[in-house]
C-alpha cells in the first residue's frame, strides 16, 4: 500500500504543484468568468447606424406615416454602473442586461431614414433596386394593395423588403419589424380604432415568477439559471474527469515512451503502478472540482437560488463524480498502456470521445424530461450513467430513490469491471513497444491469464 501511495503522491505533485496547473485550473477560469461578467454588465453591442433613403410602395400615404412612427429610435436602456453593483436586484439586472445584449435584440441607436413614397411603376422600382445595389438607396418596401385589408389571408406574403447584399442583420430585422408594425397600425386605423390604444390593450404584461421555497420564503425564479443547472453540474463532472483522465493518459504514454516505465516496474508491480496513478489523479480531480464548484455555488448564492440544490443532491452528485472518474480513468489507463505516442492514442480515443459526447448532445432532452424514456435508458449505459444521472438529479422533476440506488449499484459494478479490464490490458501493454494494437488485440490482452 505504501508503494501505491508513493506513486499517487508523485503523480499528484508533478501535476498540481506546477505553474501550468495553477494557470490552467485556477487563474484561467477566474479570468474567463470575470471577462464574461464584465461583458454582460458593462458592454452592450451596438449596431451600425441606419441611414439613407428607403423607398415605400404602398396603397396610401397612411402606411408611410405609420412607418415613420415605427422607425423612431427608442431610448437606450440605462447601463449598470459600478455603484449599482451592491444593490439587491444586481443579479436580475445583470441577467436582463445580458439578455438585451444578445444579437437578436441589437437595435441601431442612430436612425436617420428618409421614407420616399414610390409609385407602383416597374421602371421606377427597378431603378431603385439598382440604387440599392450601388449604395444610393438603403432599402425598398413594397406593400400589396390587399395588405391593409383586414380580411386578407395573413399567411400570404403581403410585404416585400429589398435590401443590399451587405445589409447588416440588425437593419433588416428593424425594417421588417417596422413594416409589420406599420401595417398593423394602418389596419387598426382603417377600422376606426386608435392604434395607440389598441397597442396598450394588447401589450404583453411582464411576468415575474416567484418560487416558494421550504420554510416559507419566496424567491424570484430565474428561468435561465434553472435551465442551465443540469448542464452545469454535468459539465462540471465531465470537464474535471476528462482533464484528469487526459493527465493520466499523457503521463502513462510519456513514461512508456521514455522507458521510465521499465525503471518503475523494477520496484513495483503493474497493478500497483496503475492503482497509484488512478489514485493520484483522483486527488487532482478533487482539487479541480473544488475550484470549479466555487464558481457554480457562487453563482447560485449571488442569484439567491442556492435552494435549487439540496445537500442530498450534492452528496449524490459527488458519488456519481467518483463513478465517472473511475470509468474515465480505466479507459485512459488502458489506452495509455497500449500505445507509445499520442498520435496512436488518438485512434483509440475516437470511440471513447464520441461515446462520452452523447450526454452533452442529449442534455436538452434529459433536462426537460428527466423521467422520460431517453433519460431512463441512457442512465444504464456505461460510461453515460454518471453524466446522465447528474443531469437528472438537479432537473425539475424528482427521481425515485430506487432508481438512484439501482443506477449507483449498476454504475459502480460497470466501473469496477472497466478497471479490471484496464488492469489486464495495462499489465500486458505497459512494456510493449512498436505498432499500436487493434481493438481485437486489446480484447485478447484482456483475456490473458
Amino acid at each position: 500500500m505504501n508503494k501505491i501511495w508513493a506513486v499517487a503522491w508523485r503523480e499528484f505533485r508533478h501535476t498540481v504543484l506546477t505553474k501550468a496547473f495553477l494557470f490552467g485550473v485556477v487563474i484561467a477560469p477566474i479570468f474567463f468568468f470575470a471577462v464574461m461578467i464584465g461583458i454582460a454588465v458593462f458592454l452592450k453591442p451596438e449596431a451600425k447606424p441606419l441611414i439613407g433613403k428607403v423607398g415605400v410602395v404602398s396603397p396610401n400615404n397612411a402606411l408611410v406615416a405609420a412607418l415613420e412612427e415605427s422607425l423612431k429610435p427608442e431610448e437606450p436602456s440605462e447601463a449598470i454602473s459600478l455603484d449599482d453593483l451592491a444593490g439587491e436586484e444586481t443579479v436580475e439586472r445583470v441577467l436582463e442586461q445580458a439578455a438585451a445584449s444578445q444579437p437578436d435584440s441589437i437595435i441601431p441607436r442612430e436612425i436617420e431614414v428618409e421614407l420616399v413614397p414610390v409609385p407602383d411603376h416597374e421602371d421606377q422600382i427597378n431603378s431603385i433596386k439598382d440604387g440599392i445595389r450601388n449604395g444610393t438607396w438603403t432599402a425598398l418596401i413594397i406593400v400589396d394593395e390587399q395588405a391593409i385589408d383586414a380580411d386578407g389571408e395573413p399567411e400570404e406574403n403581403r410585404v416585400r423588403l429589398y435590401v443590399a447584399p451587405d445589409s447588416p442583420p440588425s437593419h433588416t430585422e428593424l425594417l421588417e419589424d417596422a413594416a409589420r408594425e406599420a401595417l398593423t397600425s394602418a389596419r387598426v386605423a382603417q377600422e376606426g380604432l386608435d392604434p395607440q390604444l389598441v397597442a396598450k390593450l394588447t401589450a404583453r404584461p411582464r411576468t415575474s415568477t416567484i418560487r416558494l421555497v421550504v420554510g416559507g420564503d419566496e424567491k424570484t425564479e430565474i428561468g435561465e439559471l434553472r435551465r442551465f443547472l443540469p448542464l452545469g453540474f454535468m459539465g462540471l463532472i465531465w470537464l474535471t474527469t476528462f482533464i484528469s483522465g487526459n493527465y493520466l493518459l499523457t503521463s502513462t504514454i510519456e513514461e512508456k515512451s521514455n522507458r521510465v516505465m521499465e525503471v518503475l516496474l523494477s520496484a513495483i508491480s503493474p497493478m500497483q503502478l496503475m492503482a497509484g496513478k488512478i489514485l493520484g489523479y483522483a486527488m487532482v480531480t478533487v482539487i479541480m472540482v473544488a475550484m470549479f464548484s466555487l464558481f457554480l455555488i457562487g453563482l447560485l448564492v449571488l442569484a439567491t437560488s442556492l435552494d435549487l440544490i439540496s445537500p442530498m443532491q450534492i452528496l449524490q452528485s459527488l458519488i456519481y463524480l467518483v463513478m465517472a472518474y473511475l470509468m474515465v480513468a480505466a479507459m485512459m489507463a488502458g489506452i495509455g498502456s497500449a500505445v507509445s505516442d499520442m498520435r496512436d492514442a488518438q485512434t483509440l480515443l475516437g470511440p471513447v470521445s464520441i461515446a462520452v459526447m452523447i450526454p452533452l448532445l442529449l442534455s436538452p432532452v434529459i433536462s426537460e424530461d428527466p423521467n422520460g424514456l431517453v433519460a431512463m435508458v441512457t442512465s444504464y449505459i456505461p460510461p453515460l450513467t454518471p453524466f446522465v444521472m447528474v443531469m437528472r438529479l438537479v432537473a425539475t422533476e424528482p427521481i425515485s430513490m430506487v432508481e438512484i440506488a439501482l443506477s449507483m449499484v449498476w454504475g459502480f459494478f460497470c466501473a469496477f469491471v472497466m478497471i479490471w479490464l484496464a488492469a489486464r490490458i495495462f499489465r500486458v501493454g505497459v512494456l510493449m513497444q512498436g505498432k499500436p494494437p487493434s481493438p481485437m488485440e486489446l480484447i485478447r490482452w484482456a483475456r490473458y491469464r
